[in-house]
């Protein structure tokens, strides 16, 4: 344990560290180290260590300087992450747990923390280009940057040049502390594979230094990513070469080998899906399901609600086995609403889809776009999926292009359609695959056809009934 006493009101803060928090305090106040980086796996307890060597930086000027409080306090650092609202949703939340309430003040609309009425600290995120701005005239002592990883390194250096402060013509011991986690970024070759260069540092944070955990942290960890070992390598073990490519929501084998599969089954789980064009440059995908498999498809350009209604409408009678008719699956968040009326007026059972709504597991997913494509992808590997004998060089693509992120508190995210369509990415909306994905999550509210009913349909297709 160490012991931090405020030297300003002598009061004592018994704060625990870990053998490895301790470490990453001793090397950031090591006199020969200006940057440091601590990360490496989730759980490790970085974010505490952050905002309490925040604090502990500012204590320390104070005393340094012999400052008193003031009418307009010095500022001296900056604490933040890539988005304001994360930083204020996560690593703030933590600064109001460990530091002292009566030692700070939060002026939220300026973006600062004064610590006893004696100095001051910026937050917020590189996402707020007044405070960005702010940066070129900015003269700091100190910065903390949680989960850099988010961050490019030119916001990184844009910060490091803040650094020039100095108190009654005084140069300061400048200092950076980031923490993150694996990912392929600059940081990997900036600190992970040059560890001990110049006065750059970097430490290994896992979870198991980190004693405070509670006892099934890790158990679950294992069991979140049994599917994606790259990711447990790199969660739990911080391995930040395992993460090379690995951001793909659906593997290009795991689509393989759901081409090989054939499945054998009396249920019979029909629908019709469709993803309205939003865009000149959109497909209108409408596809035809029979359990995983899609067995027929009409794609065309952008055209108006009717016309879409109308061609949904035919394909569902055209399936249809008597009066059952399959279920119709809409993407209700732009165009699709109104289709969806046109559809459910003419008597059909319409399943609305609200990619944006809250997702079921709000814990886990961002929305409910991010729930649909994962699930699709545990299927994938699971090997639950037959793709049948539709080909579509064009969907494959698309299925196997989009990335997945992990935004605030760990919640799994889908990247956004305009982020897929940049010339960068895959060049246009992969519209065919979220049809796809769509039509397998909407499986599961789809009943299976009566076996008298699918039992009438394979005796009209028989040859031995023409």
């Amino acid at each position: 344990m160490r012991l931090f006493m405020v030297d300003i009101n002598q009061t004592e803060i018994n704060w625990q560290y870990s053998p490895k928090q301790n470490k990453a305090l001793d090397i950031i106040e090591d006199d020969a180290v200006e940057e440091e980086l601590y990360g490496g796996a989730k759980g490790g307890g970085k974010t505490v260590v952050g905002v309490r060597w925040v604090y502990r930086q500012c204590c320390a000027i104070i005393r340094d300087f012999n400052l008193k409080p003031s009418k307009y306090p010095i500022a001296v650092g900056f604490m933040g992450r890539k988005r304001a609202a994360d930083f204020k949703k996560t690593t703030l939340e933590t600064w109001k747990r460990e530091v002292p309430a009566e030692a700070y003040e939060i002026n939220e609309q300026k973006g600062e923390i004064i610590i006893r009425g004696t100095v001051k600290i910026f937050f917020g995120g590189f996402d707020d280009r007044a405070l960005i701005q702010k940066f070129n005239s900015m003269e700091l002592a100190f910065y903390f940057i949680d989960q850099a990883e988010e961050i490019s390194e030119d916001e990184h250096d844009m910060l490091q040049v803040t650094l020039r402060l100095k108190i009654n013509g005084v140069a300061l011991k400048y200092k950076g502390l980031l923490t993150a986690n694996p990912a392929q970024c600059w940081l990997k070759h900036a600190f992970v594979d040059k560890p001990n260069t110049g006065c750059r540092r970097y430490l290994q944070a896992l979870p198991t230094d980190n004693p405070f955990l509670p006892d099934d942290y890790i158990p679950r960890l294992e069991r979140v990513f049994a599917r994606r070992p790259e990711r447990l390598a790199a969660y739990l073990k911080g391995d930040w070469s395992a993460l090379s490519g690995t951001n793909i929501v659906i593997k290009q084998e795991w689509l393989a080998e759901a081409r090989e599969k054939h499945f054998y089954t009396k249920d019979l789980r029909r629908l019709v899906v469709c993803d309205p064009a939003r865009f000149g440059d959109d497909e209108c995908v409408i596809y035809y399901f029979e359990n995983t498999k899609i067995i027929e498809e009409d794609i065309f350009g952008k055209c108006d609600g009717t016309v879409v209604a109308n061609k949904c409408a035919a394909m569902s009678n055209k399936h249809a086995i008597g009066e059952d008719k399959p279920v119709i699956v809409m993407d209700c968040d732009g165009l699709g609403g109104p289709i969806a009326d046109f559809l459910k007026s003419w008597g059909f059972a319409v399943i609305e889809i609200h990619s944006q709504a809250k997702s079921q597991q709000p814990d886990r997913f961002i929305n409910t776009r991010a729930e649909m494509w994962w699930t699709a992808g545990e299927k994938y590997s699971d090997g639950a999926i037959e793709e049948g004998g539709h080909v579509d060089d064009e969907l494959d693509r698309q299925l196997t292009t989009v990335q997945y992120r992990f935004a605030t508190a760990g919640r799994i995210q889908i990247e956004d359609k305009e982020e897929i369509k940049s010339p960068k990415r895959l060049g246009r909306s992969p519209d065919r695959a979220d049809t796809r994905i769509m039509g397998l999550w909407a499986l599961q509210f789809i009943s299976p056809v009566q076996e008298k009913i699918l039992t009438g349909r394979q005796q009209k297709k028989s040859p031995m009934s023409m």
